[in-house]
Formats: C-alpha cells, structure tokens, sequence
C-alpha cells in the first residue's frame, strides 16, 4: 500500500491520507511500488502523470505506484469496493507542493465516501488545532458527475530556530468509481530558506477549479 506517515506515524494509505498527507509532504518519508500502468476496474481508472495542471507541477517521485485495495476493511467500510490505490506527489518552480491520492473501483455511495474524506481530515485538524474553513461544496468544468468538497486551512510550527507558517487547501471528489484527496502545501519558513514556498496560496474556490482539472488529467473512462 502506498504509505506516507504523518507526524503521529501512521499508516497513510488514500483513506488516512486524507489525515497524515501535510505530515507526508514534510517529512520525506514514503514509498510505493512504482508502477504508473492502469487496473481495470469498474468503469474508470486513475493514473498519476508526471505533470500536472498544464505543467505547473511536475511529479517528484516521493509516492507514485498503485496499490491492490480490494480487501482493505477501511476501504470496505467506506463504501470502497474492490478498489486500487493511486498516488502522486508533486511541485512547482514556487515550491508549493501538491499532492494527489485516489482510488479507482466501484463506490455504492459517492456522498457517503466524500463525507467520510472530508470528516477524517477534520478529526486531524481538531487533535493538532488547526484552524480550517467549513467543507463547501463546488461544480467546477471537469467534475462531470461527481461531487467535490472543498476547505482550506492555516497552521504555525517551530522548528528549533524556523518557524514555518503553512497554507493548505484540500479538495475531495467521489464518484461511482472514482475517489480522490487533493492537497495542496504553501510553507513559507522564518528566516527563509531555500525550500520555503513563495506565492500566494489558493482559494477554495481555485482550488476546486484546480481539481476539476486534475480530475480531467488523471481519470480515464468513457463516462468522464
């Protein structure tokens, strides 16, 4: 399974990535099998490229593979049948960093396993104060017949001597077959260093706009 961890260590797959993916981002520790090929499923498939949004974000290889979902009691309980894991990260000329993880399969209930997404990123943030923006729903160009949440949040963090002040944003889509976390990271460190981010961070709004891009980039069906 594709596992970053987060700073409580966790097992990160798509399901808890939605928890542990600002921690992935920042703490450089992960891995997958590297393998960018298609499973049939259902009717669509997600693969992760090595550029996305027009270019902007080029894929770092710090996650990318895919990973056999089809048995995972989380999953299951999310409605998530027989289902493969994906994931990607990735940045810019900016040092934001994006990050995209999903599951392609068959999902009896897509509001149900958006909720359950977005709640499970909402539980982290209550346990580490993390001040977000309520879910809001949006239907940008490119979602065709799923639904997507999205939210954005602020944190601070010391570090010995660099305080690092973090805008992030979250998007979450869900549709009969496909599922998807995406997070962007905008870390600005005090004093600054070579791998603080500059430029602004986006909205929700931009971000939801963003992600029906990303949707159009990675899913692959006849239905999209």
């Amino acid at each position: 399974m594709i596992s970053p961890t987060g700073s409580s260590g966790r097992r990160a797959g798509v399901l808890i990535a939605a928890v542990a993916l600002t921690g992935a981002l920042t703490s450089g520790c992960g891995s997958a099998k590297d393998d960018s090929r298609p499973h049939a499923a259902g009717g669509a498939t997600l693969t992760i490229p090595d550029r996305l949004l027009d270019g902007r974000f080029r894929n770092n290889h710090f996650v990318r593979g895919t990973a056999d979902m089809s048995q995972d009691r989380q999953a299951k309980e999310l409605g998530l049948d027989e289902t493969t894991e994906v994931g990607g990260t990735f940045v810019d000329d900016h040092k934001q960093k994006l990050a995209v993880m999903g599951m392609y399969g068959r999902i009896a209930q897509p509001r149900k396993t958006l909720d359950a997404l977005a709640e499970t990123r909402q539980k982290d943030d209550r346990k580490d104060g993390v001040s977000r923006t309520p879910w809001t729903e949006f239907h940008p160009a490119g979602l065709g017949d799923a639904v997507l949440k999205c939210s954005t949040a602020k944190s601070r963090f010391t570090m010995g001597s660099t305080t690092v002040f973090s805008d992030t944003g979250d998007c979450v889509w869900a549709d009969a077959h496909t599922a998807a976390v995406v997070h962007l990271a905008v870390e600005k460190e005090v004093p600054q260093d070579a791998d603080s981010a500059t430029g602004d961070p986006m909205s929700a709004r931009q971000l939801a706009t963003a992600t029906g891009k990303i949707r159009q980039e990675t899913r692959h069906s006849s239905d999209k």
